[in-house]
């Protein structure tokens, strides 16, 4: 009887997780720290996505960014570091 034993390790990344709270004229972003190497994308209809503007901040464990209130826009974190 003949068994071929192998290890393998990868490494794991959660998933992003990406909070949104709106005020009055604003809405603020925020997702963990621990996820560095992430961009904030914005887009108005789904196909072009394109940086969002703001500064990002780290409070408390989370990137935070603040942007002008629209009617309509949609947001997304993109790993900006292969694994």
């Amino acid at each position: 009887m003949y068994f071929d034993l192998s290890f393998s390790t990868f490494s794991y990344t959660p998933a992003a997780v990406l909070s949104i709270s709106a005020a009055t004229n604003t809405v603020t972003l925020s997702w963990p720290d621990s996820l560095n190497g992430w961009t904030l994308l914005q887009s108005s209809d789904l196909s072009n996505w394109n940086p969002a503007g703001g500064s990002v901040n780290d409070t408390n464990g989370f990137f935070n960014v603040t942007l002008p209130a629209v009617s309509e826009g949609f947001f997304r974190l993109q790993q900006t570091n292969g694994p």
